[in-house]
Parts: C-alpha cells; sequence; structure tokens
C-alpha cells in the first residue's frame, strides 16, 4: 500500500497487508532553488522539494537522512552530499565541474566517501577520475575510474564515444586493476 499527500505530490509512504514489519514513512524539506553557476534571476523565488527522512521499521535510530549542498559550498544547487544510515555510518558525495563541447558545463562526482562507523571517526576516500578530465569533453567521458580507498585496486569503464546515437555513452570495456604490490 502506498500513500501520496495530494498537497505534496510525493510518495510519503509505502506499507504492505501480508502483516510483516515493513512500513516506510518519507518526508521532504522545500528549500530556495539556486542554479548550479552562478545568479540566475529565473530561479528568483522557485523552490525544490528534497527527501530529507526515510524513516524505518528496525535498527539504529530507525531513519535514513539525507543532507544537501545550501550554499555554502559547492554549487549551492541542492546536491545530495551525505546519507545517513539507520545502523550508523554515511556515505557521501563531492563534485566538480566538467567541461563539455558547445561550452556545456556539467557537475558531476569527483569523490566518494564512506564512513563505516556512527561516529564517522574512519572516512574512506574513494576517487573518481577520467581520463578526459581537464580539457573539453566531445558528449561523454571516455573513460571512468573508481579507486579503492586502500590504494591497492580500481575499477576503471570505458565507453564509446563515437558510433550510432545510440552506441554513444555505453560500456566497452572494464578493466579491473591492480594498483600497487599489496606485498611490498
Amino acid at each position: 500500500m502506498t500513500s501520496i499527500n495530494p498537497n505534496l505530490p510525493h510518495l510519503t509512504q509505502v506499507s504492505n497487508s501480508i502483516g510483516t514489519a515493513e512500513h516506510y514513512n518519507l518526508s521532504y524539506a522545500t528549500t530556495a532553488l539556486t542554479p548550479p553557476f552562478g545568479a540566475d534571476s529565473a530561479y528568483s523565488g522557485a523552490t525544490a522539494t528534497r527527501l530529507a527522512l526515510v524513516g524505518v521499521p528496525t535498527g539504529g535510530n530507525g531513519y535514513y537522512t539525507m543532507t544537501y549542498d545550501s550554499g555554502t559550498g559547492g554549487a549551492s544547487a541542492g546536491e545530495l552530499l551525505k546519507v545517513r544510515f539507520p545502523w550508523g555510518g554515511t556515505l557521501g558525495w563531492s563534485y566538480s565541474t566538467a567541461n563539455y563541447a558547445g561550452s556545456r558545463a556539467l557537475r558531476e562526482v569527483s569523490n566518494r566517501y564512506l564512513a563505516a562507523d556512527s561516529g564517522g571517526t574512519t572516512v574512506w576516500t574513494y576517487p573518481i577520475t577520467h581520463s578526459d578530465s581537464g580539457g573539453s569533453i566531445a558528449s561523454v567521458h571516455a573513460d571512468t575510474t573508481l579507486a579503492d580507498a586502500s590504494g591497492v585496486g580500481a575499477k576503471k569503464w570505458v565507453f564509446n564515444t563515437s558510433g550510432a546515437a545510440w552506441q554513444i555513452g555505453l560500456a566497452s570495456d572494464f578493466i579491473r586493476k591492480r594498483t600497487t604490490n599489496p606485498c611490498s
């Protein structure tokens, strides 16, 4: 069973009718909408509704919480920065701007962060890089590499940058790499 608040067109509740504990409550926060690249009068007075909390039936504090960029850093455009899990720990992201042909600038994830404990005392950073960063990107990145926080390995996806329109952006190769010798 699902429930939608007619005054707020977003899913607010998910439950079932088979007698088990699955029941989720979703709540939202409305904030000012800002453009990612400087001022724009078209955004004046505009708002965005963002998922703020997902209540779960069991575990830890019983909810997931989301934290967004609020203008104190980054692009000030409401990018998802962190998700806190009910059992402790967080998953977070940082962003950078990629420049594409035709003077297009798009925001993309540049690092992923993981804190496995509720205190967040140990944070692992997983850099996300592209061989074509720094220049003008034609239509899609040629590749993406996700490095392991330990520095021992990485995974690389290579993408089609030419061909028929439906082929551009499809993964053409996947490579697992060992970046250092763990025994040395």
